[in-house]
């Protein structure tokens, strides 16, 4: 049984079934037809990983700017 979220990072796979295949022949442990939802829940498990970083990454660069421009910016001097 897979987490509807795992379910999601199987469908975002542009290619499901060669991701699962990879995770197959890299994981030595995995022998069984039993095996096969190991190898969903690890390769599901591991494109949630990568989408989570890319949108920690997208996120970073739009703050970014935004700290530097307040970086940027000179405090005003009061007049006496």
């Amino acid at each position: 049984y897979l987490t509807q979220q795992q379910y999601s990072a199987l469908m975002s796979s542009k290619n499901t079934l060669d991701d699962i295949y990879e995770q197959w022949c890299s994981n030595g442990e995995l022998s069984g037809h039993d095996d096969i939802e190991l190898a969903l829940h690890e390769t599901a498990d591991r494109i949630q990983i990568s989408l989570d970083r890319e949108a920690n990454e997208r996120t970073a660069q739009k703050i970014e700017p935004v700290l530097e421009q307040k970086q940027a910016i000179k405090p005003k001097h009061k007049s006496r």
